[in-house]
C-alpha cells in the first residue's frame, strides 16, 4: 500500500507532533507492505537523502512553544483570533501550503492508495482534501488535537458557532478520523458523525523488564521533576502549595521540585509562599541535559487542566515517562484520560490533597508491563495499519 502523509510537523522538528509521525514513518521503513511518502515543511537541519520525504516551502526553524500564563480576555481574543478560532489559521498563507498544492499538481501521475493528513495546522487537512481530489483516493485525518471542539479553546459565542460550521465543512468529505485519546474519540464521533479510531501516541520501545518496582524510594530528599510547558491550563500553584503544606507538617523528607521548562514557575506562585520546599527553575534543557535530570529525579510530575476542559489531553510525554520507569504523580481533573492510563498501567496516581501524596509515598507499586506494552508505537502502528487497510478496501 502506498500512502501520502501530509504533516507540517515532522523530524527534524523536535515537537511532540513531529515525533508521532516520525516514529510511525520509521516503523513503516521496516514494513514491506507499506510505503509512505511525506509532504512536510522545509525544516532546518533536514536530511536531504530520503527520496520519499519532500521538504517543501521556505526553510522553517523548529523553536519551542511559549505558553500563555495569564487570563485571556475578549480583547486578547480579538487581537489574536487563533485563540478562539481553530478551523482557520496563518498556515493557509504559508509557502508550505501553496507549494504543496503545486507539488500535487505537478505529480498528479503518481499513484497512491491513501492520504493521511495530520492536524494542526489546518493547512494539513485542507491539503489532504485537495490531494483526495487530485489522486481520487480516500483521506484519513489524524486529529492529534481536536479542531473547533477542543476543550480548552476560548469560546466567543458567535465565533465559536462559525468555527464549528467551518470545521464541519472542512471535514465533510473525510473518510475516517484518528484521535489520540478515548475522550477525544467520543467527542469526535458525536460531532462529525463519522468513524473515529483512537491511535495513542505510545511508547517508543516496549518495556523488556520482567518486573518494574515503582514504589517511591524515600530518602532524605525526594526530587520531583516537571518537564514541559506551563500556562493557565498547566498551572503548578496547586500542587506546589500542597507539597509545601506537606513539608510544613511532616518536615522530612526534604522535597525539591525542578521545572525543566522555558516557562518560569514563579510566574504562577509567589516564591516567598514556598517556605518548606525547594523549587528550582532549570529553564529549557536540551535532550542530553534533560536525561541527566531524569536520572537524578525520584518522581515525575504531570500537570494538566484542573477542569474537565482538558480531559481529552493525553500528551505524548506521558508515554515517555512510562518508558523511563519512574513513579508519576499528576495534578489534573479526576476525569482526565491521563488518570485512566495511570490506573491501567499502575504507573502513578492523581494527587489532590496531602493524604493522596502521603499514600503516594508509602504505597508499594509495580508497573503493569503488559498494559504498558499495549501502548507501544509498534502496537499502535499495527492498529494504524488495520485502519488504513479497511479504508483502502
Amino acid at each position: 500500500m502506498k500512502v501520502l502523509l501530509i504533516s507540517y510537523w515532522f523530524p527534524p522538528s523536535g515537537v511532540i507532533g513531529a515525533k508521532r509521525w516520525g516514529e510511525f514513518y520509521r516503523l513503516s521503513q521496516e514494513d514491506n507492505s507499506i510505503e509512505i511518502s511525506v509532504l512536510t515543511a522545509n525544516w532546518q537541519g533536514k536530511e536531504d537523502d530520503n527520496p520519499n520525504i519532500y521538504y517543501i516551502g521556505d526553510e522553517v526553524k523548529s523553536i519551542p512553544f511559549f505558553s500563555i500564563n495569564s487570563t485571556i480576555g475578549y480583547l486578547d481574543m480579538l487581537k489574536h483570533p487563533s485563540l478562539m478560532i481553530r478551523s482557520l489559521d496563518r498556515s493557509l498563507g504559508s509557502s508550505w501550503y501553496k507549494k504543496s498544492k503545486q507539488w500535487m499538481e505537478q505529480n498528479s501521475e503518481k499513484r497512491y492508495d491513501l492520504i493521511i493528513s495530520s492536524f494542526g495546522p489546518i493547512a494539513s487537512v485542507l491539503l489532504g482534501n485537495y490531494a483526495k481530489k487530485v489522486f481520487k483516493i480516500p483521506h484519513i485525518v489524524d486529529l492529534r488535537d481536536l479542531i473547533s471542539i477542543q476543550g480548552q479553546k476560548n469560546k466567543f459565542p458567535v465565533i465559536n458557532f462559525l468555527d464549528k460550521q467551518i470545521d464541519k465543512f472542512i471535514m465533510k468529505d473525510v473518510d475516517k478520523i484518528l484521535v489520540v485519546s478515548p475522550t477525544g474519540e467520543k467527542k469526535a464521533k458525536a460531532f462529525y458523525k463519522k468513524e473515529v479510531m483512537t491511535i495513542y501516541n505510545g511508547l517508543q520501545y516496549p518495556i523488556e523488564d520482567k518486573k518494574v518496582d515503582l514504589s517511591v524510594q524515600v530518602n532524605k530528599t525526594i526530587t520531583i521533576l516537571y518537564m514541559g510547558t506551563l500556562g493557565i491550563n498547566r498551572n503548578p500553584s496547586k500542587v506546589l502549595t500542597l507539597l509545601n503544606e506537606y513539608s510544613k507538617q511532616y518536615k522530612e523528607p526534604k522535597i525539591v521540585v525542578k521545572f525543566a521548562s522555558q516557562d518560569d514557575p514563579f510566574n504562577f506562585i509567589d516564591k516567598e509562599i514556598l517556605e518548606y520546599i525547594e523549587v528550582v527553575w532549570l529553564g529549557y534543557l536540551d535532550s542530553q541535559s534533560l536525561e541527566i535530570e531524569k536520572d537524578k529525579s525520584t518522581i515525575f510530575l504531570v500537570l494538566e487542566d484542573l477542569t474537565p476542559k482538558g480531559n481529552e489531553n493525553l500528551t505524548g510525554k506521558i508515554f515517555e515517562y512510562l518508558y523511563s520507569k519512574k513513579p508519576i504523580m499528576v495534578s489534573c481533573h479526576k476525569g482526565s484520560d491521563i488518570i485512566n492510563l495511570l490506573k491501567d498501567t499502575n504507573a502513578g496516581s492523581l494527587i489532590e490533597n496531602m493524604s493522596d501524596f502521603k499514600s503516594f509515598l508509602s504505597s508499594s507499586r509495580a508497573l503493569n508491563i503488559e498494559a504498558c506494552n499495549y501502548y507501544t508505537r509498534a502496537n499502535q502502528y499495527r492498529m494504524l495499519k488495520d485502519v488504513m487497510k479497511k479504508c483502502n478496501v
